[in-house]
């Protein structure tokens, strides 16, 4: 960094020195400004949470302790920042939501232990589509994190656990969740995971997709036609992944 104190102090004796001192104290401005950028969002991020005996009529004050969460996963995105990079804890249960759509660039955590979040046992998301294309999650918007989820997905009607129909999710990170096929019968157009699609590719997009078990509820349910379907992007998927 500059003195200041020290510039008001000493005589300019040329409008080189000038010019550069002026410089030196811009480019110094410009770093200021670039370092309360980079950490406006941690600085003003929140955390939430939701919980299936919760109610979404509390002020988001309240839904920021877990003795006072909101209700479900949709209304608490829809009252999240748009550029905080705000957090949501879902605990632990059983939601019947589908579609979920992420607009904003959130951290989705399972549970949280200890003040840690994405760490427990993990809630659960089971809701039917109403839509002939539908997903669990539908992710809209970049810099996205699911944690620790369990998504049971009737593929005769849902089709997906989490898809992007199009590019716009970089980057994505998905991890530590559980994704499961309850449907029966032969559905081979279901997907555990889709990032893009033929008519909207997915593009430069990245993503992280690790530690997630994606495979049959049980024995007598079928599996995903296909566990991953990528169309574009690039990324690693890694960890314990395992797939029916």
């Amino acid at each position: 960094m500059f003195d200041l104190q020290i510039l008001s102090k000493n005589k300019i004796h040329s409008s080189l020195t000038n010019k550069y001192i002026k410089m030196k104290v811009a480019s110094g401005l410009v770093l200021l400004v670039f370092c309360f950028l980079s950490n406006f969002q941690q600085v003003f991020a929140a955390k939430y949470y939701v919980s299936p005996t919760g109610d979404n009529s509390v002020s988001s004050v309240a839904a920021k302790s877990s003795n006072t969460p909101w209700q479900t996963l949709t209304f608490a995105i829809g009252n999240a920042a748009v550029l905080s990079n705000d957090s949501i804890v879902v605990l632990p249960g059983i939601y019947s939501e589908t579609n979920i759509g992420v607009t904003k660039g959130l951290k989705i955590f399972g549970n949280e232990t200890g003040g840690i979040p994405g760490v427990g046992a993990k809630p659960v998301f089971n809701g039917v589509s109403s839509v002939a294309s539908g997903a669990i999650f539908l992710i809209q918007s970049g810099n996205v994190l699911i944690k620790n989820l369990e998504l049971q997905v009737n593929q005769n009607t849902t089709i997906r656990g989490i898809f992007s129909a199009t590019g716009g999710f970089n980057p994505l990170r998905i991890e530590d969740n559980n994704i499961f096929s309850t449907g029966v019968g032969t559905i081979f157009n279901s997907f555990g995971i889709q990032l893009g699609q033929s008519i909207s590719l997915a593009g430069l997009d990245s993503f992280l997709i690790i530690r997630n078990k994606i495979g049959k509820l049980n024995s007598t349910t079928a599996a995903f036609g296909r566990a991953i379907r990528l169309i574009g992007g690039y990324g690693r998927i890694g960890g314990d992944l395992s797939s029916e």
